[in-house]
């Protein structure tokens, strides 16, 4: 820069010292700078003296930005940071622009996938920058290193064109593990993970299993119930051969009709192996117009419906008997057959004459009189009811022709009670027939569907078998049968089956012996409720 006038100068020098030292500003292009201009063109721009911005421009980019201050030019140097760590910063004279590469160690042309930017995006996308075999876009191989930076890919190797990559084929992945082909015998195009299992000791379907789901347990089943001997060895077969079971559990394996999945029935027999016998059965049991439970082993009858009876004391068919509109035993078992029809228990065209049935209705432990129970006939048809007096007394109504056998006594605080028709009925509260049931010492266990029989004056008896048919075997009393506070003695309490039953007869006890039982009763025991015999009832032994 020249001076043309002294005065201009030397304001020039007073205000602009560096401008107009003998040393003009030196040149610092910075970091990043591009190397395109030459080092001397940069300074010689620098140290030019100048009028405006425009005299300082060197015409290059990245060594920084000249402009004209106080006479000279000056150079503000262009710095190229994106501040990571990681990344190479230059400047591109060509583009005018900084530019970022993420590093290429290995020198693919790749940059590192490793190198990501301050929200964690990777700026390059080679998945190993040490090895200059992997990187996107080189063809995949049958190895355990993923050469195209794809973890999803493993090679084309199929050796037996079955559609499936080999096991030695594996790629790691972004969480530690390997995806590795499925096929564990390239050399075989029926093995891979799509095959199906067979039976010939290989893993068909590779999954490191042989036989699985094909091999068969079998079991020796005689029966040829579906279903093999539980206490067998089962073998390990391919095919189950014809006279054995693919299935075990038969815990009889000489009945058809036992096994696993029999359905129980009242038998005595456990059908369906679970080593209960007989639960459920009661509903194979089941007749029109009855009640049935299953009983040791046989369907019993444990109560008839308003309209049913069992006149033939057989259990098998429950209450036979439509007492109601059956011709043949319309009213009452043992009934005349009527030749008119039987409508409500009366013989059509017929009349009969009413009577009264009179009785007492006492409590077995302090004889006083119950009042407000209810009597209620039980075996013919229709049914009659009263309820007793006061002092336990009662007037019960009926046919002449149709009299009952059995009244049924059902008072508050005592279980239900049947009895014989005629004479003092007597019943036990419910506290005595409870503490019995839970604290006896009879062979057959008291339940909900045995009825209870209560024998008076009994001063011996060698076996209760010999009072009912279906008292239970072995059911020989002991002390805790008796009641001595009720009826001394001779009064014992037994678990009966539910049904018709007759108590007393002679019975053959074998070796020229025999019980006689006197006198004899033809009973009506139902299920829960208390039969209560009152008579000079004796068993003597005659040989």
């Amino acid at each position: 820069m020249r001076c043309l006038h002294l005065a201009s100068c030397a304001l020039a020098l007073v205000l602009l010292v560096p401008g107009c030292s003998a040393s003009p500003p030196t040149d610092d292009t910075g970091p990043g700078a591009d190397a395109g201009a030459p080092d001397a063109d940069r300074h010689d721009a620098a140290a030019r003296s100048c009028f405006v911005d425009e005299d300082c421009d060197d015409g290059f980019y990245c060594n920084g930005t000249e402009t004209c201050v106080m006479g000279y030019c000056q150079r503000v140097a262009r710095v190229c940071d994106d501040h990571v760590a990681c990344t190479s910063d230059l400047c591109n004279e060509t583009t005018h622009a900084c530019v970022s590469h993420a590093p290429d160690t290995d020198g693919d042309g790749f940059g590192a996938a490793s190198c990501v930017d301050g929200v964690g995006v990777p700026l390059g996308n080679d998945c190993d920058d040490t090895n200059a075999l992997v990187y996107p876009g080189n063809p995949e191989i049958c190895d355990h290193v993923d050469q195209d930076c794809d973890p999803s890919t493993l090679g084309g190797a199929d050796m037996d064109h079955d559609g499936t990559v080999p096991t030695a084929c594996c790629n790691p992945q972004h969480d530690g593990t390997s995806l590795c082909g499925r096929d564990c015998n390239d050399m075989n195009p029926s093995i891979s993970f799509v095959a199906t299992e067979i039976c010939d000791t290989i893993d068909n379907d590779c999954d490191t299993m042989i036989d699985e789901s094909v091999l068969m347990m079998s079991w020796p089943d005689l029966d040829l119930d579906g279903y093999g001997d539980a206490s067998a060895t089962p073998d390990v077969v391919c095919t189950v051969p014809s006279s054995r079971a693919n299935q075990g559990g038969d815990c009889n394996d000489h009945a058809l009709t036992v096994h696993p999945t029999a359905t129980e029935t009242c038998n005595g027999v456990d059908d369906d192996c679970d080593t209960m016998i007989d639960e459920g059965a009661s509903a194979t049991c089941g007749v029109t117009g009855s009640t049935m439970e299953c009983i040791r082993g046989a369907c019993a009858v444990v109560g008839c419906d308003a309209t049913h009876f069992d006149c033939n004391g057989t259990a098998s068919d429950g209450c036979e008997s439509s007492l109601c509109d059956a011709a043949s035993s319309c009213g009452i078992c043992g009934g005349v057959t009527c030749g008119f029809g039987c409508d409500m228990g009366q013989c059509v065209l017929t009349a009969d004459l009413l009577v009264n049935l009179t009785g007492i209705v006492h409590d077995a432990t302090t004889h006083a009189g119950i009042g407000g129970a209810t009597i209620t006939t039980v075996d013919v048809c229709p049914a009659s009811t009263t309820t007793t007096n006061p002092d336990g007394t009662y007037s019960l109504q009926v046919r002449d022709h149709y009299r009952p056998r059995w009244i049924r006594i059902e008072a508050p605080g005592h279980p239900p009670h049947v009895q014989p028709v005629g004479g003092d009925a007597y019943l036990f509260t419910s506290a005595i027939v409870d503490a019995w049931r839970a604290d006896r010492d009879a062979a057959t266990p008291a339940s909900a569907s045995r009825a209870i029989l209560v024998i008076e004056g009994v001063p011996v008896i060698t076996d209760v078998t010999h009072r009912t048919p279906n008292v239970g075997p072995g059911n020989g009393y002991s002390a805790g049968d008796l009641l001595p506070t009720i009826g001394g003695d001779g009064t014992v309490f037994l678990g009966a089956q539910p049904g018709r039953q007759p108590l007393g007869g002679t019975i053959s006890t074998g070796s020229g012996c025999s019980s006689v039982c006197t006198p004899t009763y033809d009973l009506w025991l139902e299920g829960g409720a208390v039969t209560h015999v009152v008579a000079d009832f004796m068993c003597l032994g005659v040989c």
